[in-house]
């Protein structure tokens, strides 16, 4: 019985020792593609720095993040004018004062910072004409956005009043529909074409 203990022993031990050995051998092989890649890495570069150390190109990445506070901007001030003009609720007019110059105000850096990012883009023509589409529309919806204000303006006059209100409610759902095609084709350029079945 002890003979056959032993004989066990041995084999567990040899095979043991053998795993360990194959472990080994696999992480040198491990090392060495790392190291290979790490390699690679370096000299595809080539003297580019990895990361932007220019605080325009840093600014022109930060598009992603700077467009989605329009867009909220823009459907919040839909629905409240809705709102205001529908069922004459008790909301602040000092803040739909304020409102529209804020979503004027927060298309500036997300159009300034998309036009640098346009620079970096790729140079194909599968690639440009969606980031021209893209760039296209959302210019439009800054510039229904500010006739909506020159329409709020006269919107506090007397004279022609209404008409001035439903010229300022039209451009403000223009704006939204424009904003919306805008996002759309922008979605496009960063997930790729199939990223909505429409």
């Amino acid at each position: 019985m002890m003979v056959l203990y032993l004989l066990v022993l041995s084999i567990v031990t040899t095979v043991q020792q053998s795993s360990y050995r194959l472990v080994d051998e696999k992480t040198e092989e491990i090392d060495a593609d790392v190291e290979t890649l790490d390699q690679a890495k370096i000299e595809d570069t080539g003297n580019k720095e990895l990361a932007p150390r220019d605080p325009v190109v840093i600014f022109g990445r930060l598009h992603p993040a700077l467009v989605h506070f329009p867009i909220a901007w823009i459907v919040l001030l839909l629905l409240l004018e809705c709102m205001h003009l529908k069922r004459e609720t008790k909301i602040n007019y000092l803040f739909l004062n304020v409102l529209p110059w804020l979503v004027v105000a927060s298309f500036i850096p997300a159009l300034i910072s998309g036009f640098l990012r346009f620079d970096e883009l790729p140079q194909e023509q599968d690639f440009v004409g969606p980031a021209s589409i893209h760039r296209n529309l959302m210019l439009a919806t800054f510039l229904s956005l500010v006739l909506s204000l020159v329409c709020r303006f006269f919107t506090q006059k007397k004279r022609n009043k209404l008409f001035w209100q439903y010229c300022y409610l039209g451009l403000l759902v223009l704006a939204v529909v424009l904003g919306t095609l805008g996002g759309h084709e922008g979605g496009e350029l960063v997930y790729g074409d199939d990223h909505l079945p429409f």
